[in-house]
């Protein structure tokens, strides 16, 4: 769990001055040296506050939970930000875990998770975009998701991955390991949630363009996100 360069690029571009932070799991600061956690890196964006949960204390986060579980209700709307820096794929009761995420969010509350695809035994899981899209949706008060992605070393571009991909086509998009960051603001605090469910794929994997656009990705996503330092 750690903020690499890519991902402190993206909290360079967040207006962060007096917000209440929420880390899941103490993220780490891998562009500094040594290592360090990553609080200091929140806090010189301007954010009042900045805590960590974790489910022990073994790194020093401030607060202990399970999020296998419904969170204590004294979290309930306490965040401005909540940032999942590579935690949920580890935490096995996803559907409960996301609505944690929910009920600790202010409304207009931003959440942030950043996410490795195609690395199979990291995690519990491999989480796709298109898990975040149907889960964070108007229907379970959230509005505004976008998503990005970019390789798994320090050069390449962000890559925008339109939400229309997602609503109602499955497309498997890489089989090489890539990150993403997801990013979502909670509008309405709903008391229920729509299951997601997904479609057949509109990709096959013996289709000559599915193998390119899975080697070659510069060649055919043409909208970049360029964030500055």
């Amino acid at each position: 769990m750690a903020l690499d360069y890519h991902a402190v690029k993206f909290i360079n571009t967040l207006n962060l001055s007096g917000k209440r932070i929420l880390m899941l799991g103490r993220q780490h600061d891998r562009t500094k040296f040594p290592c360090m956690f990553a609080e200091p890196r929140f806090k010189s964006k301007g954010a009042f506050e900045v805590d960590s949960l974790d489910i022990d204390g073994g790194e020093g986060a401030n607060i202990i939970a399970d999020l296998n579980k419904p969170i204590k209700t004294s979290l309930y709307n306490q965040y401005d930000l909540i940032w999942d820096g590579g935690t949920l794929e580890h935490v096995f009761n996803i559907p409960v875990a996301f609505e944690n995420v929910k009920k600790m969010l202010k409304t207009d509350g931003i959440f942030i998770s950043q996410q490795v695809t195609g690395v199979v035994g990291h995690g519990y899981y491999v989480l796709s975009p298109e898990l975040y899209f149907k889960w964070y949706r108007p229907e379970n008060g959230f509005k505004d998701s976008e998503c990005w992605s970019y390789p798994m070393t320090r050069f390449g571009r962000f890559f925008s991955l339109k939400k229309v991909i997602w609503e109602n086509k499955r497309i498997e998009w890489s089989i090489l390991p890539r990150m993403f960051i997801f990013k979502t603001t909670k509008f309405n605090h709903t008391t229920s949630a729509e299951m997601p469910t997904q479609c057949y794929p509109i990709v096959v994997k013996n289709n000559i363009m599915y193998w390119l656009k899975t080697l070659f990705p510069n060649l055919f996503f043409k909208n970049p996100i360029i964030i500055q330092q």
